[in-house]
This record gives C-alpha cells, structure tokens and sequence, in this order.
C-alpha cells in the first residue's frame, strides 16, 4: 500500500503527504584566485584587490610578498576541497540496510515534486545512505542515488499486516466504543483492537456519515503514519472475513467494489481530521 504509492500512486497518500534537494551535498567552495609566479614562489591575489605587477616599474617584490601564500597553504585548500569532495562521495556510499514498511515511491531529489522513478513495495530491504534531508533518506537504486521517505524505514523487517490473524475479544474501553455499534462492526473493532494495541483512543458513533448508523469505527493513529498504514493494509487484507465497506485514511478511500482502483484521492473537507489524516476510517456492510 502507499502514501498511495506513497505520493506517485493513488494506493495510499504520501508520508507523510507523511509528507510528503540537491542530490549531492555542497562542495566547499574554493576561494577565487588569481595566482602569479614570482621567483621560485607561487603567490596569490585575493579578489577584489588588484593583480599584483612583479615585472611594472618600481615594484617591490617585498609588497609581492604581502601578497603570496605559501605552496603548503594552497596544499592546505586543495586538501580541504579534496576532503569535502570525499566526505560528499562518502555519504553516497551504502552504510546499511532498512526495511520499508509501506509501499514507497523512489524520488530523484528529497522533495514529493521530484520526478517518481521507482517504487519499493512493503517488507523491502533497502540499501540506505548517510544522506538524509527535509525528511527523506538517501538510498542506492543500483549505482544511482535516489530518495524515500524517512519515516517508512525500519531497522527490523515488519510484519506483513496480511499474516496477521484475526482476534475476536473485548478489548480496553469495549462499553464506550461498542455502544450503538452494529455487531459487524464490533467485529471489525476487536480485530483491530487485538493485533493493534498501540492504538488506544477509537471513535465510534456519532452524527457523521456511516458513524450514524453504528457501522463505523475510527482509529486514531495521530502522527503515526506508519502505524496507519498498518492497519489499513491490515483491514484491506481481511476485507471479506471482516465484510469491509470501506476504509478511508489520509484523504483516501479504498473499497472492495473498486479494489482495482487501489486508493482514490477525496476531496479536500477543509482540516487535517475531516480528510482523516489522523485516524483510519473503516466501516462494514
């Protein structure tokens, strides 16, 4: 699943969208210079005073001399540019490798406005960088470096969501939560409830679409994002034995009837909760 492919594919929004760049790290700048031979010695101007004469009448070679660095002192900078230039290619190198936890897109630059050029499903070993900018991680796509979202990289291997079984007991607050639910949907609530314990605050009934009625449920995940991509994926691939309606999570929806179309992108309701950025949606027949 994605942030929907997160950010290229209408699986699931981007993290986040999230959220949702150069590829390279400056190189420190040499200073300009312009460098004249006097003797055996190597001298330089510094800009913006004006090129140093030896050869005009009356020169002082001992002014010359204000004015000249030491060959070791441009060893020094060329030692210093040299260095940058292998820390910049050090921090392209593999330094490890992570876990993609959801379906992500593979950008060119740490931006959701780069160009998508790759995706790496669920469950991936990724090859990771020292790189990391404005939330994305660098990682290694053959021998070019490419950009994911920080925030869906994992140090373990994560469960797949499908594998897990289905739990049907009370859990913490059952009485409040439960209360005007239609059975279905308390059935639905224990699963997520039991392989999700993390969550501890759901909204049940109450005078919004499908919540009216008692046939859905909200699971507030706030800024975990990665966590609510979990559950979706989780109610996705139990849809039938849970007889899902659909699930809607960070201004998308998914349905069984349209399960083809992967995630579809709602329209903007106005806040961060009313596009359920916060909480994953899901509701039964």
């Amino acid at each position: 699943m994605s942030q929907g492919r997160h950010q290229g594919r209408h699986r699931l929004p981007a993290k986040p969208p999230v959220a949702r760049g150069n590829r390279r790290t400056a190189l420190l700048a040499a200073p300009l210079a312009t460098i004249a031979v006097v003797g055996a010695g190597v001298g330089v101007s510094e800009l913006p005073s004006a090129p140093l004469n030896p050869t005009a009448a009356g020169a002082d070679l001992s002014a010359a001399a204000t004015h000249r660095v030491s060959s070791s002192a441009i060893d020094g900078a060329a030692r210093s540019v040299g260095i940058s230039r292998d820390l910049d290619r050090l921090a392209e190198r593999p330094v490890g490798h992570k876990w993609s936890t959801a379906d992500l897109n593979v950008y060119t630059k740490p931006s959701d406005g780069a160009p998508v050029v790759d995706e790496v499903p669920a469950a991936k070993k990724v090859t990771v960088t020292a790189q990391t900018l404005h939330g994305f991680t660098g990682v290694m796509v053959g021998d070019a470096l490419r950009w994911v979202h920080s925030a869906y990289l994992a140090a373990k291997k994560p469960a797949d969501p499908a594998s897990l079984g289905l739990t049907f007991q009370p859990c913490a607050a059952t009485a409040s939560v439960e209360h005007g639910l239609v059975p279905g949907a308390i059935r639905a609530w224990e699963a997520v409830c039991n392989d999700f314990p993390q969550v501890t605050t759901y909204g049940g009934l109450a005078n919004r679409p499908e919540h009216d009625t008692g046939h859905a449920v909200d699971a507030m995940v706030y800024g975990d994002s990665a966590l609510g991509y979990k559950i979706a994926e989780f109610l996705q691939a139990h849809a039938a034995e849970l007889d899902i309606y659909d699930i809607i999570y960070r201004q998308h929806i998914w349905t069984p009837v349209r399960a083809s179309e992967g995630w579809r992108l709602m329209p903007d309701r106005g806040s961060p909760t009313a596009n359920h950025m916060d909480h994953v949606h899901f509701a039964v027949n």
